[in-house]
């Protein structure tokens, strides 16, 4: 019998330390879960308080927001009106400006244009007096009985008649060429 208490004995001791090592792990584990506990709820409570900072910032910014909002469309409502129409009357005068512009170099052009057509007749002018007064200088030297003298480039004649002929041969194409040239402006 001695054998069988020892056996039950032996088998109550190990149950009893299995007991005790798993109570002491079971205490150690609930001790570990206990401090892991007691972090998070810290944490908890930092995250918390974290929170309602975080809250109270952003009802902060969003009032300040929400005043800005509020002078922006007050900023808007008194100054818009007056900038829109200040920039229809920048817009108008550009637009002014530029007809202007248009205007003003069209008319250029054909003042340069009819400038030219005058230049060109000009010089079509006097090429036909310097013909017309060397065809009245060949006349003149034709005749033998005249005497001529060029003074100054006019032609000088002594004598009557042939020289109001040869004076009224160069107004009549003067004024022809004149007559000419005041039309070709006008057309």
């Amino acid at each position: 019998m001695e054998l069988r208490m020892d056996y039950q004995l032996a088998l109550g001791g190990a149950v009893a330390t299995a007991f005790l090592v798993e109570s002491a792990q079971h205490r150690a584990r609930q001790h570990q879960l206990m401090e892991q506990s007691r972090g998070l709820k810290q944490h908890l409570r930092r995250s918390g308080l974290h929170i309602e900072e975080l809250q109270f910032s952003l009802q902060k910014t969003n009032q300040e927001l929400h005043a800005a909002v509020e002078e922006i469309h007050r900023r808007d409502a008194v100054g818009s009106p007056a900038a829109r129409e200040l920039l229809n009357r920048q817009e108008l005068a550009m637009e002014a400006q530029s007809i202007a512009l248009e205007d003003r170099s069209k008319r250029n052009e054909v003042l340069l244009d009819s400038m030219e057509r005058l230049l060109m007749m000009q010089s079509d002018q006097t090429a036909r007096i310097q013909i017309t007064l060397a065809d009245v200088l060949q006349k003149l030297a034709m005749e033998p009985r005249q005497h001529l003298m060029l003074q100054d480039s006019v032609l000088v004649q002594e004598g009557g008649a042939a020289g109001r002929v040869t004076q009224s041969m160069g107004q009549r194409a003067t004024e022809q060429f004149n007559a000419e040239v005041l039309a070709d402006l006008f057309d």
